[in-house]
């Protein structure tokens, strides 16, 4: 059976960020309108290997896909987290960045 999305209700510290939770991962992530982007700030996975991680981000993309808009990873500093969403996800460097990453759905 697959996690359900879990979204708090309230800001996260005072930020513009929501915290959500699928299964095992917990993260923030926030909607821009500008943009018109869903920009993940953070993500972490307390048990690797049970497939929430491809859940919580399934989630996303369909979000995106329903929206028509951008997917958003903000500051990604885990190298293997980066070269396997350029090299197998279709995710690019956004332009003016070094560590962030986007992919038009």
């Amino acid at each position: 059976m697959k996690p359900a999305f879990e979204q708090s209700q309230q800001l996260w510290r005072g930020t513009n960020f929501y915290e959500f939770r699928v299964g095992t991962v917990q993260g923030l992530y926030r909607y821009s309108i500008a943009d018109h982007a869903f920009e993940i700030l953070a993500l972490k996975n307390k048990v690797k290997g049970n497939g929430h991680f491809k859940v919580a981000m399934d989630y996303f993309e369909r979000s995106a896909r329903r929206e028509g808009a951008i997917l958003r990873l903000c500051e990604v500093f885990n190298l293997r987290l980066y070269w396997n969403s350029v090299m197998h996800h279709g995710y690019r460097r956004k332009k003016g960045t070094l560590f962030t990453l986007e992919k038009r759905i």
